[in-house]
């Protein structure tokens, strides 16, 4: 039983695996961090800035 648990759950993240999605393009960057996006647009900013 307990080999039989296993196996579904390793299918299961296979599955999730190959079915998942990444993006690597600077975009999706910014979209996924938005405070590298606020630092990239006003990083050197003396008012905004760092």
């Amino acid at each position: 039983e307990q080999i039989r648990q296993i196996n579904e759950a390793y299918a299961l993240i296979l599955d999730y695996l190959e079915s998942y999605r990444f993006s690597f393009c600077e975009e999706e960057f910014y979209r996924q961090n938005p405070d590298q996006q606020l630092h990239r647009q006003f990083g050197n900013d003396p008012l905004w800035g760092i």
